[in-house]
């Protein structure tokens, strides 16, 4: 599944957002420091950060998706 990113700028730094099921992607950053984060209601359930904007993508996608394999477990 491809998400669908929603881009916007504020001067130098950039911001990415998606929804995923019921979780909300951002990330944000420039040059080489993007932060990620996956939330849920507003409550944080993963986060983290990388050197490149496909490398947060990455990482946000696949801790959504582990996000989802854990809650199904349950």
């Amino acid at each position: 599944m491809v998400l669908a990113w929603h881009d916007e700028t504020y001067g130098d730094l950039r911001s990415r957002t998606a929804v995923l099921g019921g979780l909300s992607l951002s990330i944000t950053g420039a040059d080489e420091v993007w932060r990620w984060r996956v939330k849920r209601c507003n409550i944080d359930v993963a986060k983290g950060w990388t050197r490149t904007l496909l490398g947060a993508e990455i990482e946000a996608e696949d801790a959504a998706r582990q996000y989802f394999a854990q809650s199904s477990k349950t």
